[in-house]
């Protein structure tokens, strides 16, 4: 069938074109192991995960907690140094996360990372997208009982995250006032890199 005043041989050629190019399209996003939906997966398996994770601030500073969901950590402040935050391989879990809905999920699909330390079975926390490995990592800093909430692209060549982080959570076991768990602004930008070996 064709349009009203348009040539049959024009029709057909836009056709097979649009079909040709098509097929050309959908040739170069897959192939035999790993099909790329609108460019949507950064190529990131469970393994570009497992390691030894270390954390490190890119300057010593402090940031105040402000514009918290709880009143009680409001005022609180932050410190942080550029001492390596380090969790061994033996201390890391890696785990599919399917739901942001999880209690202890910083995100969605993709993987989450638990890394016990010290002084808390979860001093580590990270969750890594699979369609375009946006990273958001928290880590426990124990000198201001607070996690401070980082966010950044997970670099899969060098397993590096260069994070940014304006935001931090205080944990209700340390406000008695304000349960469950209080989130809150940093008056201060804090810059931190994850790396994974």
């Amino acid at each position: 069938m064709r349009f009203p005043g348009a040539p049959a041989s024009r029709s057909r050629a836009t056709v097979v074109a649009g079909l040709a190019a098509s097929l050309v399209l959908l040739a170069a996003c897959s192939d035999k192991n790993t099909t790329n939906i609108n460019g949507l997966d950064c190529g990131l398996v469970q393994a570009d995960l497992v390691g030894t994770w270390t954390v490190t601030f890119d300057a010593a500073g402090s940031a105040t907690l402000t514009d918290c969901t709880g009143a009680a950590a409001g005022g609180n402040v932050v410190t942080v140094t550029t001492t390596p935050l380090v969790y061994p391989v033996g201390n890391i879990v890696v785990t599919a996360s399917t739901t942001a809905s999880s209690t202890t999920a910083v995100g969605g699909v993709g993987y989450q990372v638990i890394g016990s330390g010290a002084n808390r079975s979860d001093e580590l926390i990270a969750n890594v997208e699979a369609d375009s490995c946006l990273a958001q990592f928290q880590v426990w800093i124990n000198g201001s009982t607070t996690f401070v909430q980082c966010i950044g692209g997970l670099d899969l060549t060098q397993r590096v995250i260069a994070g940014s982080c304006d935001s931090a959570e205080y944990p209700s076991s340390m406000v008695t006032t304000a349960l469950p768990n209080t989130f809150c602004s940093l008056s201060a930008l804090l810059r931190a890199t994850a790396t994974i070996q």
